[in-house]
């Protein structure tokens, strides 16, 4: 019952908060342009050279509140977006984050400075050139929690150490999944900037981070590959009678005979028992000295 008067109380204060920003501005409507939005937010467009197919949109440094000013910006995009007849795109997987205190998940799709999804990384490629110093998500802007208590309540299934939060991309899409516009919060030179793409500049940089990410992928891979050569020729360089511990299960034995790629260990099974066995050399390293 208490779960019910707390869900009540809540559609009440959001349809409170949408009854006074209705007041506050005329609402959007399906011919509202991407300029009427941008007109209602504080700031003034500048121009990036290296990102010609994207409005970048500059907040007023005056007006920056780092406890409200993303959340007014992500609830008038989604009024917009509801406008076109649009919703914001909502990931199902890897969208939350460890905040200070408690689990927090986006409300839209996550970007913070070190995430390394395919937008943070062909965002940071395109600037790279110039030297500009970027990031995704605002400085100085702390995790903040959505005003949308509704989107709230749906995320907030494991108790109240949940929390929606804003997340730095947001994604318009149609009820054909096309996208309409995309806006990420991002900071260029250390500014609170908002960026604006159609499909074409969207992509570009996203295909940008993701030819970037599989290459970061495979060169991880390879690392791993060379690594794992570089143990084997540690362990195949021992010889009867040196220590080897088991890297599944951290066993210690002895060497008894070397045949690579298999090893002749004397396992100690504790209580004075051992076991003699072949095991591959990927599965043994070297004891560390003492």
């Amino acid at each position: 019952m208490k779960k019910k008067i707390l869900a009540l109380s809540c559609l009440l204060a959001v349809t409170t908060a949408w009854a006074d920003d209705a007041q506050e501005a005329p609402a959007f409507s399906e011919a509202s342009t991407l300029s009427a939005l941008i007109e209602r937010i504080p700031g003034a467009s500048v121009t990036i050279p290296w990102l010609p197919e994207t409005i970048v949109h500059r907040y007023d440094s005056t007006r920056f509140d780092a406890d409200k000013s993303m959340v007014d910006v992500h609830h008038l995009y989604g009024q917009w977006c509801k406008a076109k007849s649009g919703k914001i795109l909502q990931p199902r997987d890897h969208n939350c984050t460890f905040l200070k205190s408690s689990l927090g998940c986006a409300v839209g799709e996550l970007q913070y400075p070190g995430l390394n999804s395919d937008f943070e990384r062909g965002f940071k490629d395109a600037a790279s050139a110039s030297g500009t110093r970027v990031q995704t998500g605002w400085e100085g802007a702390a995790w903040l929690l959505s005003r949308n208590v509704v989107m709230n309540l749906l995320f907030n299934s494991k108790g109240p150490q949940q929390a929606a939060i804003v997340g730095g991309l947001q994604r318009c899409i149609d009820e054909r999944n096309a996208l309409v516009t995309a806006m990420a919060f991002v900071s260029i030179d250390g500014n609170h900037d908002l960026l604006f793409l159609d499909e074409r500049g969207y992509e570009a940089i996203a295909r940008r981070g993701a030819e970037l990410s599989k290459l970061a992928a495979e060169k991880k891979k390879e690392e791993a590959a060379q690594k794992k050569a570089q143990d084997v020729a540690k362990v195949a360089a021992l010889g009867a009678g040196d220590i080897v511990i088991h890297l599944k299960d951290r066993r210690r034995g002895m060497v008894v005979e070397m045949k690579p790629p298999l090893a002749q260990i004397q396992w100690d099974r504790g209580y004075g028992t051992k076991t003699v066995e072949w095991n591959r050399l990927e599965e043994l390293q070297p004891e560390k000295s003492r």
